[in-house]
């Protein structure tokens, strides 16, 4: 294809024919070139390769250039974890609910009894502080009775038990210490205070364990294992 053009030279109205403008297409249709000839002036249009036509194309040719060089798409996400199953407490089971309960009744059974006779025999407890290092024996004597009774309500309802079983455990000790053990605590063939270690001992156990299944701590627990699942 040739176009010709005239155009007027300077000083001069004659008109001038200048060289043909040659536009030859090129190889195909992705590489187009187009060469302008001009004197000495030289022009190349570099060929433009034609984008993708949509993601799925990218997406496809992404695959055949990892299919040919051999690699493939790591996978980042983390792989799900087998949550186990949390097992049950053995005391919150049949027999171990109904050994703490049981247990539970009988302490609550003792220590309300002497908690009862020390309220109703103020003067008497009084008496006994007076003859141990325990400061404020008149106050004491109060706390001490107020304290065993509120074990007493705590065990039998299975209600904040392991501080219930701390009170007691302290109750027993204490007496222990202070009163029982003062002096030589084996009289004879017996072992004096046997009550007191044996409640010190079932204070511990209950402040290691807890209530179990049959009680109001169990209760609270199950309903705050359901809130959050």
């Amino acid at each position: 294809m040739s176009v010709r053009e005239t155009l007027p030279r300077s000083g001069s109205s004659a008109v001038e024919e200048t060289q043909p403008l040659d536009l030859e297409g090129v190889d195909s249709q992705d590489e187009r070139t187009a060469r302008l000839d001009t004197g000495d002036e030289r022009t190349q249009v570099q060929p433009v390769p034609a984008p993708p036509a949509d993601a799925a194309e990218r997406e496809r040719r992404r695959r055949e250039r990892e299919k040919a060089l051999g690699t493939r798409r790591k996978n980042t996400e983390p792989e799900p974890v087998a949550v186990a199953p949390k097992p049950k407490r053995t005391t919150d089971k049949f027999l171990g609910s109904l050994g703490l309960l049981l247990l539970r009744l009988v302490a609550a059974g003792i220590i309300g009894i002497h908690g009862y006779a020390k309220a109703m025999d103020i003067g008497s407890v009084q008496q006994m502080l007076n003859n141990t290092i325990i400061p404020e024996p008149v106050i004491m004597s109060y706390v001490l009775a107020a304290s065993e009774v509120a074990i007493a309500l705590a065990l039998v309802l299975g209600l904040l038990t392991r501080l219930a079983g701390l009170g007691l455990a302290a109750i027993g000790i204490g007496a222990l210490v202070f009163v029982k053990w003062v002096q030589n605590p084996f009289t004879g063939n017996t072992l004096s205070g046997e009550l007191e270690l044996l409640l010190g001992a079932v204070g511990l156990l209950f402040l290691c364990v807890g209530a179990g299944g049959a009680s109001v701590d169990a209760a609270f627990r199950r309903r705050r294992a359901a809130a959050k699942a």
